[in-house]
């Protein structure tokens, strides 16, 4: 599990009570909706990815899954809403995140400031069209195209060949959310096997995923780049760089 989601998991454990209902958008790999299922949470999950509600809906018992790309799936509010690197993938973040059924909630996007971009000056593979079409900053919410002196976000102005710029924090102020905390988490192993292309990059979740052979192929690579990974991580974060997400609180009043 990455690092947004770990500190995710801390706060939930903290702020809501373990009956509390949750909703993630974009559940992915699954393995956040089982932590908060094994937690006791009511919890329900949304994914356009067919094969993974499939996987999901067969190994996690007690998690209501679903195919679908519209957060409103029911009448019924959440205490939370959890979206983890959801928002870079859409065409109008404002209008998704307008539709969370909650006041609370738990969410991550890729930190442009992130350790490798701020080596290189490029961004990994999968960080271009068609996959990600936003770059988020996080500078103070003045205006949709707004960015302070000390933004570290390079995609401003916005160009053709690029994703999109925009703060985060006026996406989830535009959204409703008045109170928006956001703070870059640490590098990790996974981080770094990140830049490794494994996977292709495409629109199409399941096009991005390793099947079959290849499925192997990846988790033996990463089973021996693990001892590695796990240095270079360390030294880079003691040499003052960050990790890969913004981690993001956010609340309705």
């Amino acid at each position: 599990m990455d690092r947004a989601k770990a500190l995710a998991l801390g706060d939930i454990f903290n702020e809501l009570d373990h009956d509390a209902s949750i909703l993630e958008v974009g559940f992915g790999d699954g393995s956040f909706l089982k932590s908060l299922v094994a937690a006791g949470y009511s919890v329900t999950g949304t994914e356009i990815s067919e094969s993974m509600v499939k996987w999901a809906g067969a190994e996690i018992e007690n998690a209501t899954v679903v195919v679908a790309d519209d957060p409103k799936i029911t009448e019924s509010e959440f205490d939370a809403v959890c979206c983890f690197e959801v928002l870079e993938h859409v065409e109008e973040p404002i209008a998704l995140a307008a539709q969370f059924r909650a006041n609370k909630l738990y969410a991550s996007v890729p930190n442009p400031g992130r350790w490798y971009p701020a080596i290189t000056g490029k961004y990994e593979y999968w960080d271009y069209p068609p996959n990600h079409l936003w770059r988020f900053c996080c500078c103070e919410p003045l205006g949709p195209d707004y960015h302070d002196t000390s933004c570290n976000n390079p995609n401003r102005p916005n160009k053709n060949d690029q994703p999109k710029s925009m703060s985060i924090r006026w996406v989830l102020h535009q959204a409703g959310f008045e109170e928006v905390s956001i703070q870059g988490t640490a590098i990790d192993r996974d981080d770094i096997l990140r830049v490794v292309p494994i996977k292709r990059v495409s629109s199409d979740y399941d096009n991005m995923r390793p099947k079959g052979e290849n499925r192997g192929l990846v988790s033996l690579t990463k089973t021996i780049l693990s001892p590695a990974t796990f240095s270079i991580a360390r030294g880079l974060s003691i040499a003052g760089f960050r990790g890969v997400s913004y981690y993001i609180r956010a609340q309705r009043r």
